[in-house]
């Protein structure tokens, strides 16, 4: 008789065993779940925060040739055009380091207009005094393409999720 009930509760703790190991495995794939959800909501975040920070850069990048425009057209103090170009610049550069998905006309777009814009940081600072009307007028034209072309392609492509952001 001992050795029916020891072989019960053998049993029973068999069972019980697999119940407790059935259930272990159901919280680890429920647990799975959830760390999968949580990492796609992480980098659904990360995709729209970048996809933000991009429009920001883009903003100030457009609003830094705007302002270098306005200084053409009031043929503002060399030093404050020359810090202008510099700024715009950099903000082209990060635009194209921080984005490699950029398609290559994009990509070549953004090299132009940063060759661009140092041909004209090298013109001024080979004017010896203010920049030339003609020249601040071509300067002018040139920046205004890239603000209402480049700029604007460049917004709509950087606002668009690419296949890593999904």
């Amino acid at each position: 008789m001992l050795s029916d009930i020891g072989s019960w509760f053998s049993i029973t703790g068999v069972v019980v065993s697999l119940l407790g190991l059935g259930f272990a495995i159901l919280q680890i794939i429920k647990v799975r779940g959830e760390a999968r959800a949580a990492r796609e909501a992480a980098e659904a975040a990360r995709a729209e925060i970048r996809r933000q920070l991009t429009a920001i850069e883009l903003t100030r990048l457009n609003d830094s040739m705007g302002e270098l425009r306005q200084l053409h057209y009031l043929r503002g103090a060399k030093s404050l055009v020359l810090t202008k170009y510099a700024e715009i610049d950099r903000a082209l550069n990060e635009v194209y380091r921080r984005h490699p998905n950029l398609n290559r006309e994009q990509q070549t777009q953004i090299t132009q207009a940063r060759t661009r814009v140092m041909q004209m940081n090298e013109a001024v600072l080979s004017f010896p005094g203010d920049i030339p009307v003609s020249s601040a007028q071509d300067f002018n034209v040139h920046l205004a393409g890239y603000q209402t072309g480049l700029l604007s392609a460049l917004g709509d492509a950087l606002a668009e999720p690419t296949e890593e952001d999904a």
